[in-house]
């Protein structure tokens, strides 16, 4: 069930929001076979349970990765190669070719790349990116975007060398396919948005897992950070280590909200800083709302709790998200008098709120 679930909420996910990542539409004729098919096969949760180790880069351990293949949870699987987590290359055989002249020049052969450790490949995928692409804001700059237009694939970005964080990240993912195609020490390695296990809004980066028999090892790191004067390795405002809080979003990221919800609540009871916590409540109503498609009285019963905690420590910045997914919630449930007040408080309190102007436009 839980499998099932997972798969249902990501390709929900897909249906709403193809169009803006450059995703496909999905085959709503297989859409039941596909989530049947998931319902029957163990999940991540199943399979490694709160096993999730995040590892500092310089710190990964590479003696630890398997030598043998292991094979990923189907759940797993899909959230990493989700298309929301990965980059998309329009015209993969000339991508390929214009990254190995790239590595060329910085004194990687292809020879060389079949034989780089995961550590090593990773870096290097990196460094390829930094060498190629300048930091430039072209979601916003309209010169940029009056000479190449917004539909642009991953691999343009490359030839045009300008780019944002998240170009630097589905870049830098792209790369590291290409090598993990011709080099064996790197397929139990696998490179993903920051998403999987990451945490800080508008902005992107790349999640390494790495599966392993007993756990999954979990490391992040900044491409972009990289290649303009910061850290390779990811930090707090990356990535949530304290408390363990980057388990929620690991489980999050792959679309078991169920699993995340609980992780949340965990952290939230040990959460010091108040910063972090009221990402964490905010994140943990997110869960809740999805988690009210399959069970509405689970998510009821905890989202006033997740507002009282919320309203208490004085937090205000994601309030008006927090009451337009309580009044979702609700109207889940079919309680109208709770979705109610909730609805009211919104309208209220909020009367500018992007929630209010969706609300209002579905009404028409």
């Amino acid at each position: 069930m839980r499998l099932k679930k997972a798969v249902g909420y990501a390709l929900a996910a897909s249906l709403l929001l193809f169009s803006a990542h450059s995703c496909k539409t999905p085959d709503i004729k297989n859409l039941e076979s596909i989530v049947y098919n998931f319902s029957k096969k163990k999940s991540t949760f199943d399979t490694y349970g709160k096993n999730i180790k995040y590892y500092n880069f310089s710190e990964l351990p590479e003696d630890l990765i398997p030598k043998e293949e292991v094979k990923l949870p189907s759940d797993l699987e899909y959230g990493i190669n989700s298309c929301f987590n990965r980059p998309n290359i329009r015209n993969p055989y000339k991508f390929r070719e214009e990254v190995l002249k790239e590595a060329e020049k910085l004194g990687y052969t292809e020879e060389m790349l079949k034989s780089l450790s995961p550590k090593e490949a990773i870096f290097t995928a990196s460094r390829i990116t930094g060498s190629k692409i300048n930091y430039h804001l072209v979601d916003s700059d309209p010169e940029f975007i009056g000479k190449y237009g917004t539909d642009i694939s991953s691999d343009e970005y490359f030839y045009i060398g300008l780019g944002d964080c998240d170009k630097y990240r589905n870049i830098t993912i792209g790369i590291f396919d290409i090598m993990k195609e011709i080099n064996p020490n790197l397929k139990n390695v696998y490179l993903s948005s920051e998403m999987i296990g990451g945490y800080m809004d508008f902005h992107a980066w790349v999640s390494i897992i790495i599966p392993c028999k007993e756990d999954i090892m979990l490391c992040h790191v900044d491409p972009t950070f990289d290649d303009n004067n910061g850290k390779f390795e990811c930090e707090e405002n990356h990535i949530m280590i304290k408390n363990e809080g980057y388990k929620a979003y690991f489980y999050k990221g792959i679309y078991d909200y169920e699993t995340a919800y609980t992780l949340f609540e965990d952290s939230i009871k040990k959460q010091k800083n108040d910063e972090f916590l009221e990402t964490l409540l905010a994140d943990a109503s997110f869960t809740l709302f999805m988690e009210s498609h399959y069970k509405p009285e689970f998510a009821a019963e905890r989202i006033e709790k997740i507002i009282q905690t919320y309203e208490e420590k004085g937090f205000d910045d994601h309030l008006d998200s927090l009451l337009y997914r309580a009044f979702m919630i609700y109207k889940e449930t079919g309680d109208k008098e709770k979705a109610k007040y909730y609805k009211q408080r919104l309208f209220k309190e909020f009367p500018d709120s992007y929630w209010v102007k969706d609300i209002n436009k579905h009404k028409k």
